[in-house]
């Protein structure tokens, strides 16, 4: 395996290698430099494949980027896109690959400079098909109005609203625009799809209405209807009750009267001159119930007077009239007799 890897590695520095003695009988058009720099520009390309060949596509590009700014070749430019697809910025990739197939090659007749050229035209089709396309459309405004800023790179306004070639992958997009509120989205594009992303920017400030003239603005509420209370209703209603419980206590009242005196005349008719002490219980019982006839007698006569007085005065006041005001800043109560 490992041999396998030196010998593929191998390959690629010399087919670089093998471009760049070629070219050297066109050195002005290659733009190339003095035998010096052509030898550091080959050894900078070997390396440059061997690190490919490891998949250490990042130091094999900088590598690569080292050797074309010595020697510019179509070899070199095919390996700088090569790296740059393997490490997903393939919208550089595409243009690497461009650079490659245009690269003035003098006469033509180097066969790995021809190959070079076919090799990455083949290679940007193919990848152009898998390429994702972004169109960040904003809703409502025009695109000198708002600032757009792909993974924090500001776009050109001439790319808001159409469909522009993105890498792969996860990317953020913001919006801004003067007096509105920023917005930020995140997008994930898979190979060969298309989205569109559709942004709304809200105003920052809610705007204000100015009154118009004729036109008056108040902020006071409108009146509340006066809240009206019958106050002789609720007096009877108050007579009613008391009076029902009042006779209910008097009814009561009686009925442990009742209970008392036959009671006691019992004891009259036994306690002669004394109360045997079997009665005992019985005796209890008397005073019991005459304790009980004179608490809710009294109690009965007084709730029954109460009521009637309830009923009286309630009628003299049926006239009265009370209200409940609003009114901004407050509240005021009202009665009219």
């Amino acid at each position: 395996m490992q041999s396998a890897r030196r010998l593929r590695a191998g390959t690629y520095g010399f087919a670089l290698a093998l471009a760049l003695v070629s070219g050297r009988a066109n050195s002005q058009t290659m733009n190339e430099g003095d035998p010096a720099t052509r030898t550091a520009a080959r050894d900078l390309a070997g390396q440059g494949a061997e690190a490919f060949d490891q998949r250490q596509y990042q130091v094999a590009l900088d590598l690569f980027q080292r050797a074309a700014a010595l020697v510019r070749a179509p070899t070199i430019a095919l390996m700088q896109a090569r790296c740059l697809k393997q490490l997903g910025r393939w919208v550089e990739a595409i243009d690497a690959y461009e650079v490659a197939q245009h690269l003035p090659i003098g006469d033509g007749t180097n066969p790995a400079f021809q190959s070079a050229i076919a090799s990455a035209a083949d290679e940007e089709r193919a990848l152009r098909t898998r390429l994702p396309r972004l169109n960040v459309h904003i809703e409502g405004l025009g695109t000198k109005e708002v600032e757009v800023l792909l993974d924090e790179r500001k776009l050109p306004a001439a790319l808001v609203g159409v469909d522009m070639p993105v890498d792969p992958g996860a990317h953020q997009v913001e919006a801004r625009s003067a007096g509105r509120e920023t917005v930020k989205r995140d997008v994930v594009l898979r190979e060969g799809a298309r989205e569109i992303l559709n942004i709304a920017l809200a105003s920052a400030t809610p705007p204000t209405v100015a009154p118009t003239a004729g036109s008056a603005v108040t902020n006071r509420a409108p009146p509340a209807e006066p809240a009206r209370h019958s106050h002789g209703s609720s007096s009877r209603t108050l007579s009613w009750v008391a009076l029902g419980v009042g006779s209910a206590s008097v009814a009561t009242g009686v009925l442990m009267s009742a209970l008392a005196l036959s009671k006691r005349s019992e004891l009259d008719d036994v306690c002669r001159p004394g109360c045997p002490p079997s009665y005992r219980d019985d005796i209890s019982r008397y005073r019991t119930y005459r304790t009980l006839s004179y608490a809710t007698i009294g109690f009965g006569v007084a709730t029954v007077a109460t009521g009637v007085g309830f009923l009286i005065f309630g009628e003299k006041s049926d006239t009265s009239q009370s209200a409940l005001r609003f009114f901004p800043g407050g509240a005021t109560f009202e009665r009219v007799f």
